[in-house]
C-alpha cells in the first residue's frame, strides 16, 4: 500500500522509502530493505515515524530525508544517516528545518536542496554541503536567492534547478552551475 517515493541498491539488496505502511509482503512503515533477487523485505527495520522520501548510499551509510522527528532509534530531525546493515541511526545528524527534495553524497560531503533556511547548525537557504561524517554545515554557501528543487554533481561542479535567479552571487534564471569547492 501508498507510494515509493525513493529506492537505492546496495549490495544484494534495495533501500525502498515512502507513503507505504505494506511493502514486501510485510508490515514496514515508510522504510524498508527489499531482497534484491526475490523483492521480499528482510527483517531490517529503523522504523521512522513519518514519511521518508530520499535515499542515498553512500560512504557506508544510508543518508534518509523526509518529514520524520525519529529514525533508526534516535531523535532525527528531517534528516539522518542509518546503519545499511542494522538500520540503527549513525552519528550523521545534521537536522534542518524544512524538507529535502534530493541528496548527492561524495566520501567527504552530503550535497542536499530543499525548502530550508537552517541546516547542519548554520544559516542556508535552500542549497547545503553538509561533512558526509557528522553533518555539519560546510562554509561552501552559494546562497540562491529563491528554492532549489533539484540538483547534481559532476566533478568540482554543483548544478542546480529551481525558481531562483541568482545563485553563487551570479545571475542564473532557474538552472545554474556553482563550483563545489569555493
Amino acid at each position: 500500500d501508498g507510494v515509493v517515493l525513493a529506492v537505492a541498491a546496495g549490495a544484494n539488496v534495495v533501500y525502498a522509502a515512502g507513503t507505504f505502511a505494506t511493502i514486501g509482503g510485510q508490515a514496514r512503515q515508510y522504510i524498508a530493505a527489499l531482497d534484491a533477487a526475490s523483492g521480499k523485505a528482510t527483517p531490517w527495520q529503523p522504523i521512522s515515524d513519518d514519511v521518508v522520501s530520499v535515499l542515498t548510499l553512500a560512504n557506508g551509510q544510508l543518508y534518509v530525508a523526509g518529514q520524520f522527528r525519529h529514525i533508526g532509534g534516535q531523535g532525527r530531525i528531517h534528516l539522518a544517516g542509518l546503519d545499511p546493515a542494522t538500520g540503527a541511526a549513525t552519528a550523521w545528524n545534521p537536522g534542518c528545518n524544512d524538507s529535502i527534495f534530493q541528496m548527492v553524497a561524495t566520501p567527504t560531503t552530503v550535497y542536499v536542496c530543499g525548502d530550508f533556511i537552517q541546516i547542519g547548525g548554520q544559516n542556508r537557504s535552500s542549497l547545503a554541503a553538509l561533512d558526509a561524517v557528522d553533518g555539519r554545515a560546510t562554509a561552501w554557501n552559494p546562497n540562491p536567492n529563491d528554492g532549489v528543487t533539484s540538483l547534481a554533481l559532476l566533478g568540482d561542479t554543483v548544478y542546480a534547478a529551481g525558481p531562483f535567479n541568482n545563485i553563487g552571487g551570479q545571475f542564473r534564471n532557474r538552472v545554474g552551475a556553482v563550483s563545489a569547492t569555493t
